[in-house]
């Protein structure tokens, strides 16, 4: 019994000490200098090198579309409109409750300006992704 245990464990020791050299060398990075070669190769700068300097975060890209007439925050609600209900016509999101004012004004029918349109408690928009009316008790229709 000791000599299996034994030759078992010998076993998997001379595994973990083979993954252990083939990870290690499969995951090294071997820099060779050759300052004779990179001196006579003028230095230019491409936008994949200048992309690849910059941290991830840096990279992302962000379209920004001109207003549509008279819709300063491009919800589809007319900055008139948006007047008229006392939302703001500088975020799509007025109450910030996770529903678009043009959702809550043509959809649910809930007052764009207030986070919880029922007060339960619950913001609009949480009530609507879980499947309850934000306008009362009960469930979505």
């Amino acid at each position: 019994m000791k000599k299996t245990l034994f030759i078992i464990l010998s076993v998997l020791v001379i595994v973990g000490i083979v993954a252990f050299i083939w990870y290690w060398k499969t995951t090294k990075q071997f820099v060779q200098s050759a300052p004779a070669a990179t001196e006579s190769i003028q230095q230019t700068t491409t936008t994949e090198q200048v992309a690849e300097d910059k941290p991830k975060e840096e990279m992302h890209i962000f379209v920004s579309f001109p207003p549509a007439e008279n819709d300063a925050d491009n919800d589809d609600v007319k900055d008139d409109v948006e007047a008229k209900m006392g939302s703001s016509n500088k975020t799509n999101d007025t109450d910030h409750d996770g529903l678009t004012d043009k959702i809550e004004i043509e959809k649910y029918k809930t007052d764009p300006t207030k986070f919880d349109t029922d007060g339960d408690g619950f913001a609009d928009g949480k009530e609507v992704v879980n499947g309850y009316n934000p306008l009362g008790p009960g469930k979505l229709k």
